[in-house]
């Protein structure tokens, strides 16, 4: 059907989108019902049970299967005008309502729960329900059955009610196959019967306030005064059954088997109206599930739903609305008729005049290509047979062809501001003026060898632009190159040129932008680039519209300029959801979109003509749907849905199904995701419905998803699910504990083991090191010691031989004497290789002694930091003389005046450090860790490393050297008696179970 007077509404039925789903979409059973609940999804009720659809899936439960839904309330409640949900709890079916989060049960003795209707509500909030024989009353949390009550006869078949806005009921009670129409008023207590036998089934009220009752012996209006029926008139003798009439005013009927369908209900009230609404009605034929329509119902989408015997209908209302025409679609040439209409032409057939819903073949040439209307009136038509015109009021005439060449493949049409026709055919560009064809000439033309799109601007120049980036504009016959710029680089097959205002859009392969002056400006769109935009049409509010391959554009007037100062513009997109079918391609004329002289926009794709009212308001889009959770399965099995799942330990793959009411368009509800703590953003999963994770940690989670509306709006709140992800037992925080314990206790015992292995090592050693002690004793008794003593007594004889006056003499018996006392010495060490048990003297003792000794010239200081400690005897001995030999060097090499050694006692260690004053170590003695021909340092080392220490050397900045070493405290200290503080420290520090045992020493 065609527009009229700018209408926006469908006229037709088949001018619907029809949607059928039957048992291979997952209907189970014959449809009896269909109703609307709180979450926005569709509840049925069919003859195996009931389901519940989403716009993608039928959901089935049972008596004996619940609702696979988490929150149950939002998916099979009815809402009550007050706010509170009444539903059916689905293990005991008892009747319960749900007010302000707060759910309690209704008091039900009469056994409403039993039916399977639903309560329809007055405006106070009460809800009625007729099932059977029994009329029931529901308010606040009793429902009762009350047909004595009320005035209803007992034992009579009750029809379905109908509850106007004003709050008055009405139904149908039969007695046998007689049947009266009863009614309760506002404010009256009891139901009045109407005089007139009716047997209505159903009953539908009119917007004007009667009602049309539908029955096996036709169809009867009933006229009302008050709320009061009053009379009956006949409209159709037929018989009917489901119908409504939707918010619109629209009816929607069944005959026989047959839907029909009438643009105002009051069309019904005309003679033979019906008759002739049957005949154009939707049938099995053409693809209504099945002709046993059980029910009628619009959703608040405005979308009407069809319960047949074998499935589920769906008509939806497009924005676009087709053409109905009398040949072969391909695509069409159009142009606006200023006078009123539209001109629309293809390759089959002449061009026709589409006007007041009327299609009219005008005598013209065929294969059109090309339409072009001038500033006079004159429509100009450019075929394969060559070019036509047609002044205002006549009839088509046909134009000279060139001498030179055909016309054939023109594309473009357009007047100049002389009063030219510019053409474009094949790869050139002609033009007709006072019965003359002739080829651009000047010094800039545009090139022959592509295709040009031309238009004319509000200036009267013309714009040619061609395949490439180059664009021409003519102005008093003379051509202009326009200069290139980056942005103009990226048109490189223009396809589509249109002028509106002071800017001239230009579509190309690419996307679409507009030369503002001789400036080119691409609009950029939060959709992307769009592709090969063949029509562009700019409306008087500023919006702009446009249209490419399968999809139509629109792009408000605020946004479009915020997409030419280089903004991400918001951009709707209506493509077959919408009603635009087929596509557009290279072949087809352009442009393939026009605005006629009432405001309508016209598409043109290879499905033919389409028609769309820019100014029709749209239906208020609804907010975002609420996400409903259906199951949660942990490795397939299905857990328990409430507001916390529960998930059993060691669960590999945990998968969350949910979905979201889409009655409408499906594949344009989108979600996204997001489990904290494994999800760091959301996860824009599309249309998916469902969410996987694997190897998920114990302990409780939050998922959370949200879901748009059609247009792309998030929803303000996400729904929420807890998974609580149990441990295995050994993943408890006791078995955790545990394990930690006895590990520590573990470690404790191993170190204990570690400590005796190390001790028995250790006595092993010090048994070694005595018996070579004992060893070295005897052979430096037995040798050296013996052979100093000779020495000693032969140089005593030499002595003696000498006066005693002599100053030999005197200077033999003084090295004598320094003899014994090395030779005591040497006693000395023999008897401490011997016995190590106790110190003699302590270590700062032995080391002043030492500096005597020595008869060290420097002043030598002996510090300590720290609490002494009692010292191992033996790694006390090799501190001495690291510190002896230390002390020796600074004396005999450095030539120091002052010496300092410095004992520091620490928990963890203990330092000697010896400092000079000296000329400081030579930098090749530090370099090669030793001096040549002496191993004094080498010893130094040795006996720091068999301490398990570390010994340094540095020359000092100012003059002078610092040795350092370091020994641990588990070799250097002696353990007092009960001395469990330091052990538990060093069990701590794990030193000697890490540390490696020393071996034995060779001395």
């Amino acid at each position: 059907m065609l527009a009229t007077g700018g209408e926006a509404h469908a006229h037709s039925i088949h001018d619907f989108e029809h949607t059928g789903w039957t048992n291979k979409n997952g209907v189970v059973g014959s449809m009896i019902w269909v109703d609307d609940t709180p979450s926005g999804l569709m509840l049925l009720r069919t003859s195996a049970g009931y389901q519940v659809f989403d716009g993608t899936e039928f959901h089935s439960f049972s008596d004996d299967a619940p609702p696979p839904f988490q929150d149950v309330v939002q998916v099979v409640g009815q809402r009550a005008p007050t706010g509170a949900i009444y539903f059916q709890d689905p293990i005991t079916r008892k009747i319960l309502r749900s007010d302000g989060g707060r759910v309690e049960a209704v008091d039900d003795k009469d056994r409403a729960a039993a039916m399977t209707t639903r309560f329809q509500f007055d405006p106070r909030g009460i809800g009625w329900m007729g099932a059977l024989n029994q009329l029931y009353r529901l308010e606040g949390l009793t429902v009762r059955a009350v047909n004595e009550e009320v005035g209803l006869p007992p034992n009579h078949t009750l029809a379905p009610l109908v509850v106007s806005r004003e709050g008055a009921l009405y139904l149908t009670v039969k007695q046998g196959d007689v049947g009266r129409l009863h009614y309760l008023l506002p404010g009256t207590a009891r139901f009045q019967a109407m005089e007139t036998p009716l047997n209505c089934y159903p009953l539908v009220l009119t917007p004007d306030g009667n009602a049309l009752c539908a029955s096996g012996s036709g169809l009867m209006r009933i006229l009302m005064e008050r709320g009061r029926p009053v009379g009956v008139q006949v409209l159709s003798n037929r018989s009917h059954g489901a119908m409504t009439v939707d918010r619109r005013g629209r009816a929607w009927m069944s005959s026989r088997g047959q839907l029909y369908f009438a643009q105002d209900w009051r069309e019904l009230l005309r003679p033979g109206r019906i008759d002739q609404l049957i005949a154009k009605g939707f049938t099995v034929k053409d693809g209504l599930t099945s002709d046993g329509i059980g029910a009628i119902r619009e959703d608040n989408l405005g979308q009407v739903w069809i319960a047949t015997a074998a499935g589920l209908d769906r008509f939806r209302e497009t924005r676009l609305r087709p053409v109905k025409l009398p040949r072969r679609k391909f695509g069409f040439a159009m142009l606006p008729d200023p006078e009123g209409g539209l001109w629309a032409a293809n390759w089959d057939g002449l061009v026709m005049h589409l006007r007041d819903g009327k299609v009219e073949d005008v005598p013209s040439p065929t294969s059109v290509t090309a339409l072009y209307a001038g500033r006079d009136g004159t429509v100009w038509v450019a075929s394969e047979l060559g070019l036509w015109k047609r002044p205002p009021g006549k009839s088509f005439v046909a134009v000279p062809n060139p001498p030179n060449f055909d016309l054939h493949y023109v594309r473009s049409l357009a007047e100049d501001d002389l009063g030219a026709l510019w053409v474009q055919t094949g790869r050139r560009v002609v033009r007709w003026k006072a019965g003359q064809w002739s080829e651009p000439e000047g010094p800039v033309v545009p090139p022959p060898g592509t295709f040009y799109s031309i238009v004319s601007d509000a200036r009267g120049r013309l714009w040619f632009q061609g395949r490439g980036p180059d664009t021409y504009v003519l102005e008093n016959n003379r051509f202009k190159k326009l200069p290139s710029d980056a942005n103009r680089a990226k048109v490189q097959v223009s396809t589509v040129l249109y002028s509106a205002g002071d800017r001239v859009w230009v579509g190309h392969r690419h996307g679409i932008g507009a030369y503002i002056g001789e400036r080119f400006v691409p609009l950029r769109l939060k959709a992307g680039p769009v592709k090969d935009i063949t029509g562009i049409v700019q409306t008087s509010n500023g919006d702009l519209w446009f249209h490419g391959r399968s999809e139509a554009y629109h792009v408000l007037a605020d946004q479009v300029i915020a997409g030419l100062e280089g903004q991400p513009a918001e951009v709707e997109i209506l493509s077959f959801h919408d009603g635009l079918t087929g596509a557009t391609n290279d072949t087809e004329p352009r442009p393939t979109l026009v605005q006629d002289s009432q405001g309508l926009l016209w598409f043109s794709t290879t499905e033919g003509l389409f028609w769309l009212d820019p100014t029709a308001s749209r239906e208020t889009s609804p907010a975002p749907p609420a996400v409903i959770l259906r199951s949660v399965q942990a490795d397939g099995m299905i857990q328990a849905m409430r507001d916390m799942v529960s998930i059993p330990p060691l669960s590999g793959r945990v998968e969350v199904n949910y979905t979201a009411a889409a009655l409408g368009v499906a594949d344009r509800i989108q979600f996204r995701y997001r489990l904290q703590g494994v999800d760091k953003d959301w996860q824009q999963v599309g249309t998916r419905r469902s969410a996987d994770y694997t190897q998920l940690a114990p302990g409780l989670h939050r998922f959370e998803v949200a879901a748009t509306n059609e247009r792309g709006v998030w929803s303000s709140a996400p729904s929420v699910l807890l998974i609580d992800v149990q441990p295995a037992w050994f993943q408890t925080a006791w078995f955790r504990g545990t394990a930690g314990f006895m590990l520590l206790v573990g470690l404790w015992v191993a170190y204990r083991l570690r400590v005796r292995v190390i001790a028995r090592r250790e006595r092993v050693r010090m048994g070694d090191i005595a018996k070579e002690r004992e060893r070295i004793a005897r052979d430096l008794h037995d040798t050296l010691l013996q052979s100093m003593q000779g020495v000693i007594l032969g140089f005593h004889g030499l002595a003696t031989t000498l006066r005693p006056d002599d100053p030999v003499r005197t200077s033999i018996e003084g090295e004598l004497e320094r003899a014994d006392e090395l030779l005591g010495e040497a006693r000395d060490r023999v008897r401490d290789l011997r016995t190590t048990g106790h110190d003699a003297v302590t270590l700062p003792e032995a080391l002043a002694l030492a500096a005597t000794q020595l008869k060290v010239s420097a002043r030598v200081r002996v510090t300590q930091d720290g609490q002494p400690r009692a010292l191992e005897p033996s790694a006390r001995d090799d501190l001495y003389l690291i510190a002896r030999e230390a002390l020796l060097n600074a004396a005999l090499h450095a030539n120091a005046s002052e010496i300092e050694l410095i004992l520091r006692y620490r928990w963890r260690h203990m330092t000697l450090t010896v400092r000079d004053d000296g000329a400081g170590i030579p930098e090749d003695v530090l370099r090669r860790g030793k001096r040549e021909g002496h191993f004094g340092v080498i010893g130094m080392r040795e006996r720091a490393e068999r301490l398990g220490g570390k010994l340094s050397l540095e020359r000092l900045s100012r003059g002078g050297t610092r040795v350092m070493v370091q020994i641990p405290a588990s070799t250097i200290y002696r353990s007092a008696p009960g001395d469990r503080r330091r052990r538990f420290r060093a069990a701590i520090s794990l030193r000697v179970f890490l540390g490696s045992g020393s071996k034995p020493s060779q001395l």
